[in-house]
């Protein structure tokens, strides 16, 4: 594959670590250094905003997927950084970064997988794989609005309607 259309995006001698085509035929290509290189239809556009992929950080290797909704996961040596497919790949409010502070075993996200048919996402890091005592956070809202049921059964603290999951698969 030559695609001679990266004059003025991609640095010369770049290096990719991670390569994603999504639903929606975009080519997300992850940098060694630069942040990701996205082909929508005949452009590319760079993701490189400080505040999404801070200066430095690496995307990892075959670190890059979705799940059904169109969310795209990008595992760096930052953190986790969440496309939610709300706007233009290069808008800073599409994205969120999810780091050791929002519960993530590491900020080095070495693997990121989603099993379609359980609804899961499993993340790998140096500090080892996101199941078991790993948490997650909802944009827009805290653990106390958030209702958990299996099978139609509340999993909410009766008083106060926290949700506390361990080892749930």
């Amino acid at each position: 594959y030559t695609d001679n259309s990266t004059a003025g995006i991609l640095p010369a001698g770049f290096r990719t670590t991670a390569m994603y085509i999504d639903a929606e035929g975009r080519r997300w290509v992850g940098l060694r250094n630069g942040g990701v290189a996205v082909r929508i239809g005949n452009t590319w556009k760079l993701v490189n905003m400080p505040s999404v992929i801070p200066p430095g950080t690496t995307v990892n290797f075959n670190a890059i997927t979705s799940d059904e909704f169109g969310y795209i996961y990008i595992g760096t040596t930052s953190g986790l950084v969440v496309f939610d497919n709300g706007g233009d790949v290069t808008d800073t409010t599409s994205y969120i970064r999810l780091t050791t502070t929002d519960t993530l075993p590491s900020n080095n996200i070495t693997g990121v997988a989603y099993d379609k048919a359980g609804g899961r996402m499993v993340i790998t890091s140096d500090a080892g794989v996101g199941i078991g005592y790993t948490g997650i956070r909802i944009r827009g809202t805290d653990q106390q609005r958030t209702n958990l049921t299996i099978n139609g059964i509340p999993l909410n603290d009766a008083e106060s309607q926290g949700t506390f999951t361990v080892n749930i698969s």
